[in-house]
């Protein structure tokens, strides 16, 4: 998720990891990730409710956190256990912060 605007709109963006952007084919998108800071939450339930962990996170762990988010993209990362077909397995939920 990148290129967040004030209106609560972003562009998503479903990747893969790459040493260099020299083999991805023609009109594919690509976007850097640059090192940075992350809060990393783990969402164990059913793909399906992943709104609901989200919503936790912006409602209740942030504004207890004392830590504010960096501009800077945010993203899901699906492990090896992770199972498309079942929607289970958990996902990481990466937050950048401000340092």
């Amino acid at each position: 998720m990148y290129n967040f605007d004030e209106e609560g709109n972003f562009d998503y963006l479903c990747g893969v990891e790459v040493a260099d952007f020299s083999r991805v084919p023609a009109g594919w998108a690509t976007l850097r990730l640059a090192a940075a800071k992350y809060a990393v939450f783990t969402h164990g339930e059913h793909v399906s409710t992943i709104r609901r962990t989200w919503a936790t996170i912006w409602d209740s762990w942030f504004p207890s956190s004392g830590h504010e988010v960096a501009d800077a993209p945010h993203f899901e990362l699906y492990g090896e256990d992770f199972n498309s077909q079942t929607g289970t397995g958990g996902v990481e939920l990466w937050i950048p912060l401000k340092r």
